[in-house]
């Protein structure tokens, strides 16, 4: 079974196994506007960064690799290939969606999206297009375990303290099942959702990041 990483981009799986890491990073200002699309990364394990008997071709894993994301992402862009230790990484910036989604309309996500609801509950939604081609995915045989981790910078870009709760997470590389906390402004955390969490969006297409509250219980 391959090891748990931070992953994102899904389907490529069936390529490279299980290695696809994604970093994004979203501020509390982009969280309460309009819904607005800003670019991430999605850094992709391929067998190879080049062509094992001419190095200035890349390899087929690395070709194979960018149509699938062009397939994923039509607004993908390869940003470089790279040795890092015993892995090769293909960097690609990929849009995703952020914003807040307005009560008294429908919607659903054409990117990646987090999005705040209008009970103050932040989602990470993916679309029904990646959902159902996981599960097109793991119906084949031999296909390998996806796992998907979701991995977030939250930054308070407000004059505000603000107030929210985690749920399965890590956060700031301390795990927790439930965890209120208090952002002052200007500063930032960073979360990493649990493979439950990171399981149900892969399954059912969204799962909760943090709730933002009003007050946490015990403090004035």
């Amino acid at each position: 079974m391959c090891k748990r990483v931070i992953v994102l981009s899904l389907l490529v799986l069936s390529l490279v196994g299980c290695k696809v890491e994604h970093v994004s990073r979203i501020t509390d200002s982009q969280i309460e506007g309009p819904m607005q699309t800003v670019q991430t990364t999605a850094r992709i394990t391929v067998m190879g960064c080049n062509d094992f008997q001419d190095r200035s071709k890349p390899s087929d894993s690395l070709i194979e690799a960018d149509n699938l994301m062009k397939k994923l992402f039509s607004a993908s862009e390869f940003q470089g290939c790279k040795n890092e230790g015993f892995d090769s990484i293909a960097t690609y910036l990929v849009p995703m969606d952020v914003g807040t989604w307005p009560a008294d309309e429908k919607w659903e996500p054409q990117n990646i999206t987090i999005v705040k609801n209008q009970y103050d509950t932040v989602l990470f939604c993916i679309p029904k297009s990646i959902v159902e081609g996981v599960k097109r995915y793991e119906q084949q045989i031999m296909a390998n375990d996806i796992d998907l981790t979701i991995d977030i910078r939250y930054v308070n870009d407000s004059n505000d303290k603000i107030l929210l709760q985690t749920v399965a997470s890590y956060v700031d590389d301390i795990p927790y099942v439930v965890q209120n906390i208090s952002l002052s402004p200007k500063n930032n955390i960073h979360l990493v959702l649990s493979n439950v969490s990171s399981d149900q969006a892969l399954r059912e297409g969204l799962t909760r990041v943090f709730m933002k509250l009003k007050d946490i219980p015990g403090q004035k």
